[in-house]
C-alpha cells in the first residue's frame, strides 16, 4: 500500500477545516454591511426585520431569490421589502421578480434606497418611477437632514427627517405621497395585483432609528406599510448586500475570544485578502481597458496630482484630529453635565440628542450586562423598583421631544444611574463599537 506523505495529509485536514468553516455560514470577525437584515449593528436592519416578526407576520430574509421566490408562490398576499442594495441585481433577479408578480393575488414591493441599484426592480416591474442616486435632498438651510411628510394610504402623515435622500422622478401613473421642500421623495403605484412603495432614503428603517420606542415616526411608518400591505409573508432583500472583515485589532480589544476565533479561521483571512485584491482588480481593468495610454495616463495624472493629495491628507489628518477632540469633549459634556453642548457647538441639534442618546443606550446596556435594543425597555427595567422614574420615563417616550428635551432627559437619567457606572469601560467600549 502506497505511504501518502504528510503533506498531503497536512492539506487534506486544512481543506476540511477550511470547508467546516465556510458550511457554518457568517464566520466569526466578518459581517455583513449596509442595510441587510443580518447586519445588527446601528446601519442594518436587522431590528426592522425583528419588529415585523414581533408584529405577528412572518418573515422569510431572502438569501437566494431562485431558492425562495418560488415558495412565496404558496402564499396569496406578498410583501416584499428592498432597502439600500449594495450589490446590482442581475438579469435572473428580474426574471423571478417578474414571476413573483404572476404567481400571487396581491404583490406589495417596498423599495426604499438612496443609491440607485433598486431602479432595476422598479424597472422589472414596470413602475413608472425612478430613484436619482448620487443626487441628495437638501433642506432649504443647507441641512443634511432635511425634514420629510409622508403619506401612506390609510396612514397618518408622517414627519421625518431624512439622511442621505435621493430626489424621485415620477412619471405618469404614480403618485407623490411624500415630499421634502419641492423634492418627491416618496410615491405609489398601483395596478391589478400590484402595489409599489418607493422611498429615496433607505435610512428611514435602519437599526438606530427603529430602535427607540414611543413615540418613534419612524416606526409608525413601518406598521402604515404593514396595515396598507396586509401581507400573508413579509420577503425581505438579504442577498444584495456584501460580506467584509472586521478591524482584527479592534476585534481583539472589544471581544478576544471573537478576535482569537477570527485569527484562526482560514474563512477570515481569505475574504480579508479578496477585499482589497478585488479593489486591485477592478482597477486594473479600467487601465487595461484603454490599453498603452492606460498607464500612461494614470501615471501623469499621478505626477500631477501628488502635491494636491499630499496637501488633502494634511487638511484630512487635521479634520480627524479637530472631530476626535470634539467627539471628546463633547462626551465629556454628556456624561458630566458641567456644560451645555451649546459650548461645544452653537444650538443643539437633532445629531447632538441622536448621540446622547447612543451613549445612554450603550450606558444601559453596560449596567444590565446585555445588549439593550430598545431604549425604552431597559430604562424600564432598570428602574424598576422605583414607580416615580418608570413614570417619567413612559412619558417621556410617549410623545416627541426637541433637541433639548432629549438632552436634559439623558442627563436626568445619567444623574440617576451614577456616574461610575455611566464612566465604566463597558459602557465606552459599547459606545465606541456604536459610533
Amino acid at each position: 500500500m502506497a505511504k501518502v506523505p504528510k503533506a498531503a495529509l497536512l492539506l487534506a485536514l486544512l481543506l476540511s477545516a477550511f470547508i467546516g468553516y465556510a458550511a457554518e455560514g457568517v464566520v466569526p470577525g466578518m459581517r455583513f454591511v449596509g442595510a441587510s437584515p443580518l447586519n445588527g449593528e446601528w446601519d442594518g436592519t436587522f431590528l426592522t426585520a425583528s419588529l415585523i416578526g414581533d408584529a405577528g407576520y412572518d418573515v422569510v430574509l431572502v438569501a437566494s431569490w431562485s431558492d425562495t421566490f418560488p415558495r412565496l408562490c404558496g402564499y396569496r398576499r406578498v410583501l416584499l421589502v428592498v432597502i439600500s442594495p449594495e450589490v446590482p441585481f442581475s438579469r435572473s433577479d428580474e426574471e423571478l421578480l417578474a414571476e413573483l408578480r404572476s404567481c400571487v393575488a396581491k404583490l406589495t414591493v417596498l423599495v426604499a434606497d438612496e443609491g440607485g441599484y433598486a431602479n432595476a426592480v422598479l424597472e422589472a416591474l414596470g413602475v413608472p418611477v425612478e430613484i436619482q442616486g448620487g443626487v441628495f435632498v437638501t433642506s432649504s438651510g443647507g441641512s443634511p437632514y432635511p425634514r420629510a411628510v409622508i403619506k401612506l394610504p390609510g396612514g397618518d402623515r408622517r414627519v421625518l427627517f431624512l439622511d442621505y435622500a435621493a430626489p424621485l422622478v415620477v412619471r405618469d401613473g404614480a403618485t407623490v405621497i411624500g415630499r421634502s421642500g419641492g423634492d418627491a421623495i416618496a410615491a405609489l403605484y398601483e395596478t391589478d395585483g400590484l402595489s409599489v412603495v418607493v422611498l429615496g432614503d433607505g435610512s428611514l428603517f435602519l437599526n438606530h432609528l427603529v430602535a427607540i420606542g414611543g413615540a418613534n415616526p419612524y416606526r409608525a411608518l413601518l406598521a402604515d406599510l404593514l396595515r396598507y400591505a396586509r401581507p400573508d409573508v413579509v420577503a425581505i432583500d438579504a442577498k444584495h448586500y456584501r460580506l467584509a472583515s472586521r478591524d482584527l485589532w479592534r476585534l481583539l480589544y472589544i471581544s478576544p475570544s471573537v478576535g482569537v476565533a477570527a485569527v484562526i479561521n482560514p474563512v477570515y483571512w481569505l475574504l480579508a485578502s479578496l477585499e482589497p485584491a478585488d479593489r486591485v482588480s477592478r482597477g486594473l481593468q479600467i487601465i487595461a481597458s484603454h490599453g498603452i495610454a492606460g498607464p500612461i495616463i494614470v501615471g501623469l495624472l499621478a505626477y500631477l496630482a501628488a502635491p494636491y493629495i499630499s496637501r488633502a491628507l494634511l487638511r484630512m489628518r487635521e479634520f480627524v484630529e479637530d472631530r476626535i477632540s470634539w467627539r471628546r469633549e463633547l462626551r465629556y459634556t454628556v456624561m458630566t453635565r458641567h456644560r451645555s453642548i451649546a459650548d461645544v457647538r452653537s444650538g443643539i441639534k437633532y445629531e447632538d440628542a441622536a448621540e446622547a442618546l447612543h451613549y445612554l443606550r450603550a450606558v444601559v446596556s453596560a449596567a444590565l450586562g446585555r445588549d439593550v435594543i430598545d431604549l425604552r425597555e431597559g430604562l424600564l427595567e432598570l428602574f424598576s423598583r422605583d414607580p416615580k422614574i418608570k413614570r417619567e420615563i413612559e412619558m417621556f417616550f410617549e410623545r416627541e421631544h426637541r433637541a433639548r428635551e432629549i438632552l436634559l432627559f439623558v442627563l436626568r437619567m445619567l444623574k440617576l444611574i451614577g456616574m461610575d457606572r455611566a464612566l465604566s469601560e463597558r459602557a465606552l467600549k459599547l459606545w465606541a463599537l456604536g459610533r
